[in-house]
Protein backbone atom coordinates (compact mmCIF):
# COMPACT_ATOMS: atom_id res chain seq x y z
CA UNK A 1 0.00 0.00 0.00
CA UNK A 2 0.96 3.70 -0.61
CA UNK A 3 2.54 6.02 2.26
CA UNK A 4 0.35 9.13 3.32
CA UNK A 5 2.62 12.24 2.22
CA UNK A 6 3.02 14.51 -0.77
CA UNK A 7 6.27 13.88 -2.69
CA UNK A 8 7.46 17.26 -3.75
CA UNK A 9 8.98 15.95 -7.28
CA UNK A 10 5.66 14.15 -8.17
CA UNK A 11 3.67 17.32 -7.21
CA UNK A 12 5.74 19.75 -9.46
CA UNK A 13 6.22 17.25 -12.28
CA UNK A 14 2.11 17.22 -12.02
CA UNK A 15 1.98 20.82 -11.74
CA UNK A 16 3.97 21.17 -15.12
CA UNK A 17 3.01 18.24 -16.89
CA UNK A 18 0.54 20.46 -19.80
CA UNK A 19 3.14 20.61 -22.47
CA UNK A 20 3.20 23.34 -24.89
CA UNK A 21 3.36 23.04 -28.65
CA UNK A 22 2.60 19.56 -30.86
CA UNK A 23 4.89 17.56 -28.37
CA UNK A 24 5.79 14.09 -30.03
CA UNK A 25 8.35 12.66 -27.07
CA UNK A 26 10.16 14.10 -23.92
CA UNK A 27 13.38 12.24 -22.54
CA UNK A 28 13.25 12.94 -18.98
CA UNK A 29 16.09 12.42 -16.32
CA UNK A 30 16.53 13.18 -13.11
CA UNK A 31 19.95 13.65 -10.67
CA UNK A 32 20.76 13.96 -6.97
CA UNK A 33 21.65 17.56 -6.40
CA UNK A 34 24.88 17.89 -5.68
CA UNK A 35 26.37 20.92 -3.69
CA UNK A 36 29.96 19.85 -2.05
CA UNK A 37 31.52 22.05 -4.39
CA UNK A 38 29.09 25.08 -3.13
CA UNK A 39 27.72 24.66 -7.26
CA UNK A 40 24.87 23.24 -7.86
CA UNK A 41 25.89 19.96 -10.39
CA UNK A 42 24.71 16.64 -10.95
CA UNK A 43 25.15 13.88 -8.64
CA UNK A 44 24.40 10.94 -8.63
CA UNK A 45 21.48 9.90 -11.35
CA UNK A 46 17.74 8.91 -9.70
CA UNK A 47 15.36 8.21 -12.87
CA UNK A 48 15.42 8.12 -16.60
CA UNK A 49 12.13 7.84 -18.78
CA UNK A 50 10.56 8.75 -22.81
CA UNK A 51 6.98 9.42 -22.81
CA UNK A 52 5.84 9.42 -26.49
CA UNK A 53 3.12 11.47 -27.85
CA UNK A 54 0.50 11.13 -30.98
CA UNK A 55 0.00 14.02 -32.56
CA UNK A 56 -3.12 14.54 -30.95
CA UNK A 57 -1.57 14.83 -27.64
CA UNK A 58 -2.70 11.69 -26.05
CA UNK A 59 0.17 10.02 -24.54
CA UNK A 60 1.11 6.05 -26.46
CA UNK A 61 4.05 4.93 -23.97
CA UNK A 62 6.52 5.80 -21.38
CA UNK A 63 9.61 4.04 -21.20
CA UNK A 64 11.40 3.67 -17.60
CA UNK A 65 15.15 3.23 -18.51
CA UNK A 66 17.98 1.55 -16.34
CA UNK A 67 21.13 3.14 -15.96
CA UNK A 68 22.72 2.28 -18.91
CA UNK A 69 19.70 3.58 -20.95
CA UNK A 70 18.21 0.45 -21.56
CA UNK A 71 14.83 -0.08 -21.19
CA UNK A 72 13.71 -1.28 -17.48
CA UNK A 73 9.89 -1.46 -18.02
CA UNK A 74 7.44 -0.20 -20.72
CA UNK A 75 3.58 1.20 -20.34
CA UNK A 76 1.56 1.44 -23.69
CA UNK A 77 -1.95 3.25 -23.31
CA UNK A 78 -4.93 1.95 -25.21
CA UNK A 79 -7.17 4.13 -26.71
CA UNK A 80 -11.17 3.95 -27.79
CA UNK A 81 -12.94 6.98 -29.31
CA UNK A 82 -10.67 9.32 -27.29
CA UNK A 83 -11.37 7.42 -24.37
CA UNK A 84 -8.10 5.97 -22.18
CA UNK A 85 -9.37 2.20 -21.96
CA UNK A 86 -6.23 1.61 -19.60
CA UNK A 87 -3.06 0.43 -20.17
CA UNK A 88 -0.43 -2.08 -19.60
CA UNK A 89 3.24 -2.04 -18.13
CA UNK A 90 5.92 -4.58 -18.98
CA UNK A 91 9.48 -5.27 -17.51
CA UNK A 92 12.26 -5.64 -19.06
CA UNK A 93 12.07 -9.34 -20.60
CA UNK A 94 8.42 -7.98 -21.79
CA UNK A 95 6.53 -9.78 -19.31
CA UNK A 96 3.42 -8.40 -18.16
CA UNK A 97 3.89 -6.43 -14.28
CA UNK A 98 0.51 -4.43 -14.18
CA UNK A 99 -2.29 -3.38 -15.74
CA UNK A 100 -4.76 -0.82 -15.21
CA UNK A 101 -7.86 0.14 -16.51
CA UNK A 102 -10.62 3.12 -16.64
CA UNK A 103 -14.13 3.36 -16.30
CA UNK A 104 -16.81 6.23 -17.46
CA UNK A 105 -19.70 7.81 -17.06
CA UNK A 106 -22.55 7.86 -19.19
CA UNK A 107 -21.33 11.32 -19.55
CA UNK A 108 -17.80 10.38 -20.78
CA UNK A 109 -16.23 11.48 -17.64
CA UNK A 110 -13.66 9.12 -15.82
CA UNK A 111 -15.35 8.08 -12.67
CA UNK A 112 -12.69 5.15 -11.59
CA UNK A 113 -9.32 2.92 -11.82
CA UNK A 114 -8.74 -0.35 -11.23
CA UNK A 115 -4.75 -1.41 -10.89
CA UNK A 116 -4.29 -5.62 -11.30
CA UNK A 117 -1.09 -7.28 -11.00
CA UNK A 118 0.19 -9.71 -14.07
CA UNK A 119 -2.41 -12.14 -13.13
CA UNK A 120 -5.44 -10.21 -13.20
CA UNK A 121 -5.38 -9.89 -9.13
CA UNK A 122 -7.00 -6.45 -8.00
CA UNK A 123 -4.05 -4.27 -6.48
CA UNK A 124 -6.66 -1.38 -5.81
CA UNK A 125 -9.32 0.27 -6.86
CA UNK A 126 -10.33 3.83 -7.42
CA UNK A 127 -13.47 6.08 -7.03
CA UNK A 128 -12.64 9.28 -9.09
CA UNK A 129 -14.40 12.81 -8.57
CA UNK A 130 -14.01 15.32 -11.30
CA UNK A 131 -15.16 18.95 -10.69
CA UNK A 132 -14.44 21.90 -12.45
CA UNK A 133 -11.54 22.80 -10.57
CA UNK A 134 -11.02 19.95 -8.48
CA UNK A 135 -10.20 16.08 -8.99
CA UNK A 136 -10.14 13.51 -6.00
CA UNK A 137 -9.24 10.07 -5.95
CA UNK A 138 -9.97 7.30 -3.00
CA UNK A 139 -7.98 4.27 -3.52
CA UNK A 140 -8.54 1.16 -1.13
CA UNK A 141 -6.25 -1.29 -1.25
CA UNK A 142 -6.87 -5.21 -0.60
CA UNK A 143 -5.53 -4.58 2.76
CA UNK A 144 -8.22 -2.24 3.36
CA UNK A 145 -5.86 0.76 3.43
CA UNK A 146 -8.12 4.20 1.90
CA UNK A 147 -5.96 6.59 0.54
CA UNK A 148 -7.30 9.94 -0.66
CA UNK A 149 -5.75 12.32 -2.97
CA UNK A 150 -7.12 15.57 -3.94
CA UNK A 151 -5.75 18.18 -6.71
CA UNK A 152 -7.47 22.10 -6.72
CA UNK A 153 -6.90 24.02 -9.68
CA UNK A 154 -6.45 27.69 -9.95
CA UNK A 155 -7.04 29.93 -13.40
CA UNK A 156 -5.98 28.35 -16.17
CA UNK A 157 -6.07 25.36 -14.82
CA UNK A 158 -2.73 26.10 -12.64
CA UNK A 159 -2.19 23.05 -10.27
CA UNK A 160 -2.16 24.90 -6.52
CA UNK A 161 -2.99 22.64 -3.86
CA UNK A 162 -2.74 18.54 -3.46
CA UNK A 163 -3.78 16.89 -0.06
CA UNK A 164 -3.39 13.29 0.50
CA UNK A 165 -4.78 11.42 3.66
CA UNK A 166 -4.59 7.86 4.80
CA UNK A 167 -5.31 6.67 8.28
CA UNK A 168 -4.99 9.66 10.43
CA UNK A 169 -1.61 10.88 8.49
CA UNK A 170 -1.97 13.53 5.86
CA UNK A 171 0.35 16.41 4.06
CA UNK A 172 -0.50 19.37 1.75
CA UNK A 173 1.28 21.15 -0.68
CA UNK A 174 0.54 24.64 -1.96
CA UNK A 175 2.07 26.33 -4.99
CA UNK A 176 2.35 29.84 -5.88
CA UNK A 177 2.80 31.16 -9.10
CA UNK A 178 4.09 34.16 -11.02
CA UNK A 179 2.50 34.92 -14.35
CA UNK A 180 3.64 31.88 -16.48
CA UNK A 181 1.93 28.23 -16.10
CA UNK A 182 4.95 27.10 -13.94
CA UNK A 183 5.03 27.19 -10.07
CA UNK A 184 7.82 28.99 -8.38
CA UNK A 185 7.14 28.15 -4.55
CA UNK A 186 6.03 25.23 -2.56
CA UNK A 187 5.24 24.54 0.61
CA UNK A 188 4.32 21.25 2.36
CA UNK A 189 2.88 20.76 5.47
CA UNK A 190 2.58 17.63 7.28
CA UNK A 191 -0.03 16.34 9.64
CA UNK A 192 2.78 16.14 12.64
CA UNK A 193 3.28 20.04 12.48
CA UNK A 194 6.52 19.94 9.87
CA UNK A 195 6.65 22.42 7.00
CA UNK A 196 9.10 22.20 4.37
CA UNK A 197 9.59 24.80 1.46
CA UNK A 198 10.12 24.42 -2.37
CA UNK A 199 11.59 26.58 -4.48
CA UNK A 200 12.15 25.88 -8.51
CA UNK A 201 14.67 27.44 -11.26
CA UNK A 202 13.80 26.48 -14.74
CA UNK A 203 15.56 26.87 -18.35
CA UNK A 204 12.78 26.92 -20.90
CA UNK A 205 12.69 26.18 -24.72
CA UNK A 206 11.41 28.53 -27.47
CA UNK A 207 7.61 26.86 -26.73
CA UNK A 208 7.73 27.65 -23.51
CA UNK A 209 8.31 24.26 -21.98
CA UNK A 210 10.54 23.78 -19.58
CA UNK A 211 13.63 21.23 -20.20
CA UNK A 212 15.95 22.13 -16.83
CA UNK A 213 14.83 22.57 -13.41
CA UNK A 214 16.33 22.48 -10.01
CA UNK A 215 14.42 22.18 -6.86
CA UNK A 216 15.24 23.43 -3.68
CA UNK A 217 14.30 22.26 -0.40
CA UNK A 218 14.33 24.93 2.62
CA UNK A 219 17.32 26.40 0.22
CA UNK A 220 19.15 23.46 -0.22
CA UNK A 221 19.15 22.13 -3.86
CA UNK A 222 18.27 18.47 -3.64
CA UNK A 223 17.17 17.62 -7.38
CA UNK A 224 18.19 18.64 -10.80
CA UNK A 225 15.61 17.60 -14.00
CA UNK A 226 16.40 17.78 -17.67
CA UNK A 227 13.82 17.39 -20.23
CA UNK A 228 14.63 16.68 -23.87
CA UNK A 229 11.61 17.34 -26.09
CA UNK A 230 10.96 17.00 -29.57
CA UNK A 231 8.40 18.40 -31.71
CA UNK A 232 6.56 17.16 -34.49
Amino acid sequence: AQQPGVNPKNASDASSAQLLGNVCSVTWTTWKADFSRHTVEKGEKETSKVCNYATNGELLSVLALDESGQTASQTIYEYQDGYKLGCTTTDAHGEISLRTSFAYDEMGVLESMRLADASDVTISTSGISIEKKMTSVVEIFNDGETVTTSHIYGDNLRLEFVNRTSGGNSSELSLSYASGPLPYKGVIRTSDGKTKTLTFDYKTDKQGNWTHRTTFIDGKPTEIAERLITYY
